[in-house]
């Protein structure tokens, strides 16, 4: 449990420093950095805890994201998103969580009809909080995300983006009982600046 711990202590500590040092290096190097907003809806899929496993039902989702083009145009970012878990208890009964995601990211564009759209697909890695789920308490969960972003420019400083993507539930502790689960579909939409 000890080892366990630290390994999650260790990975959210590494995150908040990349948080931190990847903004920095962006602004010494003068790199022109990516802002931006989404919104849309989050699906349900399959928990599981130890051995029982439930069915979420569909959400929202939404965040926020700071992508930094690099030359090979390759765009290291991350990206920070909450998203309702609905758990259905029949009835017509539900309970509603909210869980915070934060990850780090990988995308590459390209071009489409001579840059009129932009298909931008990519990865990421992060962590998740999750609140208490049935009898399992507060949890740090380890995620994984392949996403594609469709990149429409309004203008050269301004896009309408609209992304796709599922998300995977690795594994997840809240030191008693172990949790995974996935695949998430998304969809959402937004802006970038």
């Amino acid at each position: 449990m000890f080892f366990r711990s630290f390994i999650k202590i260790t990975t959210l500590a590494l995150m908040f420093a990349l948080l931190v040092e990847i903004p920095a290096l962006a602004v010494e190097k003068k790199i022109n950095s990516k802002f931006g907003l989404r919104f849309g809806y989050y699906g349900g899929g399959d928990m599981e805890v130890e051995d029982f496993n439930f069915e979420t039902e569909s959400g929202f989702i939404g965040g926020v994201y700071f992508d930094y083009p690099l030359k090979g145009s390759f765009m290291p970012g991350f990206s920070i998103d909450i998203n309702e878990i609905v758990i259905p208890h029949g009835g017509g009964n539900e309970t509603s969580k909210t869980s915070l995601q934060l990850a780090l990211t990988l995308k590459r564009p390209f071009p489409v009809n001579k840059g009129k759209m932009y298909l931008r697909p990519g990865i990421g890695f992060g962590l998740g909080f999750v609140p208490e789920i049935y009898y399992v308490d507060n949890s740090l969960h380890y995620t994984f995300r392949t996403t594609n972003d469709f990149v429409f420019p309004l203008n050269p400083k301004t896009a309408f983006v609209a992304e796709l993507g599922f998300l995977w539930d690795l594994h997840g502790s809240d030191g008693d009982y172990d949790m995974s689960g996935g695949p998430f579909l998304f969809m959402r939409g937004g802006f970038e600046f």
